[in-house]
């Protein structure tokens, strides 16, 4: 038993995360689009910030904290490709690129499986999947909410998506409503600045007179 634990060990210690980092964080700086005005580096480098506040909070274990990292790097690594559907694009990176990083066939199987959960229509069966997912929307919680939402609606913009202001702002306010947070800690972080934001769109919308 101990020989095997032995070998666990070694296996993990042999998982290269910082290799990994580097790779993905040079890739997404020399090969995204700089119409992706929302699903940037920086948009990947916050998720990753996220994850790990969200994953302490939770008190999610070594390894799986280090799984959660790989897959928030490599979660939108599909926008190189394409705009829509890019999340088994970026499992198909991850599965061709990770073996050389040191993660085994499971490792790998775990980071895809969360990654695709990252997917608004997508099932969430887990915790590290509920993580991810408030990580990527934590910024509807935030001050910087307004900013961030205003270059998603112009990257939408020049993908071939355009909403006039009613619509737009409609659209914010039902999203708002309807969105829930997976985790206590998102929620205890972030509901009341969400619902700050709430009231300001509303507002905004009032004012316009739509």
């Amino acid at each position: 038993m101990q020989g095997l634990k032995d070998r666990e060990i070694i296996k993990f210690i042999g998982m290269n995360y910082e290799g990994a980092e580097k790779f993905v964080t040079e890739l997404l700086e020399q090969k995204l689009s700089k119409n992706l005005l929302y699903h940037n580096l920086a948009h990947t480098l916050d998720v990753l910030e996220c994850v790990q506040r969200l994953g302490a909070s939770e008190k999610i274990n070594d390894h799986e904290m280090l799984l959660l990292k790989t897959a928030a790097l490599f979660h939108d690594t599909g926008f190189i490709e394409r705009y829509q559907d890019n999340e088994p694009l970026a499992c198909k990176l991850a599965s061709e690129t990770l073996p050389g990083f040191g993660y085994t066939e499971k490792d790998i199987e775990i980071v895809n499986r969360i990654i695709l959960s990252t997917a608004l229509s997508a099932t969430v069966n887990n915790l590290l999947h509920e993580i991810i997912r408030d990580a990527d929307l934590d910024y509807l919680g935030r001050d910087d909410f307004a900013r961030i939402s205003n270059n998603y609606r112009k990257e939408l913009h020049l993908h071939g998506t355009s909403y006039t202001d009613k619509e737009w702002y409609q659209q914010e306010i039902r999203f708002l409503e309807h969105h829930s947070w997976f985790t206590l800690s998102a929620k205890a972080d972030r509901d009341r600045g969400k619902q700050k934001n709430l009231e300001v769109v509303k507002k905004i919308f009032r004012l316009g007179q739509y």
